[in-house]
């Protein structure tokens, strides 16, 4: 199985490599190497000259290493166009038509020779991934001095050289800041949710504990990894945030919590059907197909809240760099695994004590609940991407209310579930427990009274009620649409704060909630723009999109771009949830916009 996910993933990968290239051609006249490219396509392919990060992946031209050739160190473009791109905020130079580039030979044997050219094709949708092409060329004997870069007798590239790290550094060093990334990804608001339903599913297996547990966090390795890459390959570095957005997939995943949850209830006992159960049973390989699955699930569900990292490797998946986010999302989703190996063993050792039958079948049921409750969640996403209007906050609020006072009157034996074996004494544990879902019930109940709920806030639907997008300024200042909001900043004269956020997304209501009303002297310094980015079927949503990536260099949400008054993007940050450290970013975004800097 992992076998064919990876043959897959590599299949896709060389078709995305192969898709289109650049025909190139080279001849040697008056000392000089020209080499000229056809270009397929309305594709375009960079300047020799690198850019500081961020910025474009700069065309290489070498020697092959068996080449006795020297290049000088200048290298001529014409034809070569320069203008702002707003995805990098700064001039880049790149040839929109067919490129030449004009080189001094050194030193050079009679003879033909190899000449390696890396580069990167990209065109208004986006980038392929860059690719080395090599090509022959006649030479004619030229004798010549040692040039000052290639002193030590090898050849030197003329232009930049092929992009190690994000951020610079060895392969093994980003595989290590991918991993405290996916340790520090686990305190997030979405993996919370995960915690209990990951112990619950669990408690209804009954062998096979470690090597399911390995299952289960092969499942998200595997998830994170190949379908990362592979659908950032397919459909983008925003492909993979749609995925988990979409509506009918957030239908399926409701249904199944659901399904799971009448299961811990012990309305029926879940069984493989008849001609299954023969091929797929506990003793066999099948018995690890379900915690893959659950995996699978749990990646998907989490990406809202992990692309902050992701979303910034699946961009540079998508502009090209294969090796580096394939490394990096290993390192990302193998830590972001490890406490989930933990809590999936944990049923097992609960089984293995004494008289766990009773106290077992209430700590099911009591899980059920909680599974109810993240299918609520998951239908609010399915509300929220075809509009109904049905689950807003308040709705959501007072379900959730319901089901633990539910579940308190449940465990201190207020109501009894006909189906769960309840004849155990009550100890103080489950009287505690009770107490604790009385109290989440009146927490909510108060949350639809107004009350702050903090960090909890992040996981329920926007209030308001996100409607139909409009370009129309809201009650707070800030307008739907990005061509709409840079002409009102430009009107007004007054910087351009953007904020990339999302209907699904759990940290932009963290900060809506609990960090924007701490800013508000500072907002009142800008224009407002409010841009979701995170509906697959709403075209302004998927525009905004493709601006926040261009702007920021990622697909995450929430991001935030200051722009001078006339568009010049200044300065970009992600999620944080640090009050001042925002309120920095917002004063020195604001002092650089109105300085020109």
């Amino acid at each position: 199985m992992l076998i064919g996910i990876w043959f897959a993933l590599a299949t896709s990968a060389m078709a995305q490599l192969t898709a289109a290239t650049v025909t190139w051609s080279g001849k040697v006249a008056d000392g000089k190497l020209t080499i000229t490219g056809v270009l397929p396509g309305k594709y375009h392919v960079y300047s020799t000259v690198s850019v500081p990060p961020p910025g474009p992946f700069a065309t290489t031209i070498q020697p092959s290493p068996d080449a006795k050739i020297k290049l000088g160190k200048t290298i001529e473009e014409p034809g070569i166009e320069e203008k702002m791109d707003p995805g990098f905020g700064k001039q880049v130079k790149f040839f929109a038509k067919d490129p030449t580039f004009v080189v001094a030979v050194e030193s050079s044997t009679a003879g033909a020779a190899k000449i390696d050219i890396t580069y990167q094709l990209c065109d208004d949708k986006g980038c392929l991934p860059p690719k080395k092409d090599t090509i022959s060329v006649d030479f004619p004997a030229i004798q010549g001095g040692t040039s000052s870069e290639s002193a030590a007798g090898t050849s030197t590239p003329v232009g930049s050289s092929v992009p190690t790290t994000p951020g610079g550094g060895s392969l093994f060093g980003f595989f290590l800041i991918a991993l405290g990334a996916g340790f520090v990804s686990l305190l997030t608001p979405c993996v919370f949710p995960m915690i209990p339903i990951t112990v619950s599913v669990f408690t209804k297996s009954d062998s096979g504990g470690i090597k399911k547990a390995l299952a289960f966090c092969g499942g998200i390795i595997v998830t994170f990894v190949g379908l990362g890459v592979l659908v950032t390959l397919v459909a983008g570095a925003s492909g993979l945030q749609n995925l988990a957005n979409n509506p009918y997939l957030n239908l399926g995943l409701a249904a199944l919590f659901l399904f799971l949850s009448l299961s811990l209830f012990g309305i029926y006992e879940f069984t493989l059907p008849g001609t299954f159960a023969n091929k797929i049973n506990t003793e066999g390989k099948g018995q690890y197909v379900g915690p893959i699955l659950m995996g699978l699930i749990f990646s998907l569900t989490s990406f809202t809240c992990t692309m902050p990292f992701v979303g910034t490797l699946l961009v540079s998946a998508a502009q090209g760099s294969l090796l580096f986010p394939i490394v990096g999302m290993l390192g990302f989703s193998t830590a972001f695994s490890i406490p989930f190996f933990g809590l999936a063993t944990f049923p097992q050792y609960l089984k293995k004590l004494p008289r766990s039958g009773s106290w077992l079948s209430v700590v099911k049921a009591t899980m059920g609940f909680v599974e109810v409750a993240a299918a609520v969640k998951f239908l609010s996403n399915v509300d929220l991407g075809f509009q109904w209007g049905f689950l807003t906050q308040p709705v959501f609020l007072a379900i959730w209310s319901a089901l633990m006072l539910l579940a308190g009157l449940f465990l201190i034996r207020g109501i009894k579930l006909p189906s769960v074996n309840d004849d155990g004494k009550m100890g103080p544990f489950r009287i505690v427990f009770g107490v604790g879902a009385f109290v989440l019930a009146g927490y909510f109940l108060a949350g639809i009274n107004g009350a702050s709920l903090g960090k909890l806030a992040a996981f329920l639907p926007p209030n308001p009620y996100p409607g139909a997008v409009t370009t129309v300024a809201r009650q707070d200042g800030a307008i739907g649409d990005y061509d709409a909001a840079v002409t009102a900043a430009k009107t007004a004269g007054k910087p351009l704060l953007i904020d990339f956020t999302g209907i699904y997304c759990t940290n932009c209501r963290d900060m809506e909630i609990n960090v924007f009303p701490a800013v508000k002297k500072e907002f009142a310094q800008f224009q407002m723009a409010k841009l979701y980015t995170d509906r697959p079927t709403v075209e302004s949503d998927q525009k905004h999109q493709a601006i926040k990536e261009k702007l920021t260099g990622s697909v995450a949400n929430p991001q935030y771009a200051i722009l001078t008054a006339d568009g010049k993007l200044v300065s970009t940050m992600p999620y944080t949830d640090n009050i001042e450290t925002f309120r920095k970013f917002l004063n020195d975004g604001f002092a650089k916009a109105t300085s020109g800097q």
